[in-house]
């Protein structure tokens, strides 16, 4: 939050006015931790919908194809080792030293 904008609210609104663009400023924060925890909610929940549709699916078509859940399963296998791999090989932000 900015510190100057209480002093430009204070100079620009009177009396009601200023008490709502204060609580409109000290709502902001909150309103935007709301909406942050709903996207993430949103987004996680998409992913695992897709995840759970995704991984029989591709099984089922294997199976249909070939007549064996062996290919199916392996290529699962192979998705999880890739998206292990490429977690294993993403770099580590280097830690900052706090200023003194």
């Amino acid at each position: 939050m900015s510190v100057g904008l209480p002093k430009v609210v204070a100079e620009l609104f009177t009396g009601r006015a200023r008490a709502t663009a204060s609580g409109i400023y000290m709502t902001g924060a909150h309103v935007g931790e709301i909406v942050a925890l709903a996207a993430t909610a949103a987004l996680y929940f998409t992913v695992g919908e897709v995840g759970g549709f995704a991984g029989p699916s591709l099984v089922g078509a294997f199976v249909s194809v070939t007549g064996s859940f062996t290919l199916g399963v392996a290529s699962l296998s192979v998705v999880t080792f890739g998206a292990a791999l490429a977690a294993w090989r993403m770099p580590v932000p280097a830690e900052q030293e706090s200023p003194p």
